[in-house]
């Protein structure tokens, strides 16, 4: 009898500390994938090579994979891009740079530099 109300013991107890232990460890990742967030974009400031390098405001400079040069040389400074991760990539080319519009364009990139200075937009989410 006393084995019974001892285990019942033990496993109201682990409930109660899960349920409080849970909580601060779901907000201390929420704290994290604030402060690492990705910016919501970039805005373009230099096309060279007929599209194959760009360069967005916060100062970094990215090449673009050869098969997708041909949309990236219609692109114009000005142009505002999101920026995500490619599930798989193609070579070295690891990100790919999205511009919305009336026609939806992609560009798998790679990044090759970064000068000083420059700022991001990023989202804000409260």
């Amino acid at each position: 009898m006393t084995g019974g109300i001892a285990m019942r013991d033990f496993r109201i107890t682990a409930v109660l500390l899960l349920a409080l232990v849970l909580p601060i460890r779901s907000a201390t990742a929420q704290e994290w994938v604030r402060a690492d967030r990705l910016p919501v974009g970039f805005s373009v400031t230099a096309v060279s090579e007929d599209g194959r390098y760009l360069t967005m405001d916060d100062g970094r400079t990215w090449e673009v994979e050869i098969s997708d040069r041909a949309t990236t040389g219609s692109w114009a400074v000005g142009d505002f891009l999101a920026l995500r991760r490619i599930s798989a990539p193609r070579g070295d080319y690891e990100w790919l740079l999205l511009r919305r519009g009336e026609l939806d364009q992609q560009a798998a990139v790679r990044l090759v530099g970064k000068r000083a200075g420059g700022s991001a937009t990023t989202a804000s989410t409260q």
